[in-house]
């Protein structure tokens, strides 16, 4: 099969550590550019492209840390690509398949997806797959300080979080009274594209 030529984003990484907006543009406009020459690039096949293969790995770090604010040590030095396919470690368990799954050289794990429309339960949906990424990381006989952060990352094209205005937002559990991460292994975040406002001449 003939692969699709995917487009680097305009944050190069050589260049200053961008902001969470150019992040949410770079994605869009990388998304308006596959779109008009190939197919929507909101459904999966498409997405996979974009985000997803070995040739695009470039992109994918670009987005990553420019989103997630990563600079100096945080930086990522290498990315390697998983298998987005998480089987159930129990036979009643529901299988998931992640839009993207991939890992840095700190053994972070990242995982992307992209959603289309709004589907009942959909926010239990992406916290049963951050679980059973997070749980995936060990099998039976290991330790758990061989357990990483994930990082789920969900983008959308609808309105998720009616009332909040900015279209990228992060979710973690903090203590109540000190208002301290304690529990960060499992880290959301959220880009809502109907929110981005700004446009591809802008």
């Amino acid at each position: 099969m003939e692969e699709l030529p995917v487009k680097r984003l305009p944050l190069q990484r050589d260049q200053p550590h961008g902001t969470m907006e150019n992040a949410v543009f770079c994605l869009y406009f990388s998304f308006m550019e596959f779109a008009m020459k190939f197919i929507d690039p909101r459904i999966d096949f498409a997405f996979k492209k974009i985000f997803g293969s070995e040739n695009a790995k470039d992109l994918l770090i670009s987005f990553l840390e420019s989103l997630l604010r990563l600079d100096g040590e945080r930086r990522i030095a290498e990315l390697t690509l998983l298998d987005p396919f998480l089987a159930p470690k129990i036979r009643e368990m529901k299988y998931s398949i992640l839009d993207v799954k991939c890992r840095d050289h700190r053994g972070v794990s990242y995982i992307v997806e992209m959603q289309v429309q709004k589907v009942v339960a959909f926010l239990k949906r992406i916290q049963y797959n951050a679980a059973k990424a997070y749980a995936h990381q060990i099998e039976r006989g290991e330790d758990y300080p061989n357990l990483n952060q994930v990082i789920a990352i969900t983008i959308t094209d609808f309105i998720l979080f009616e009332g909040f205005d900015h279209c990228v937002s992060r979710h973690e559990p903090r203590e109540t009274i000190t208002n301290r991460p304690y529990l960060h292994d499992i880290l959301h975040v959220f880009v809502e594209l109907p929110k981005f406002s700004k446009s591809l001449e802008s």
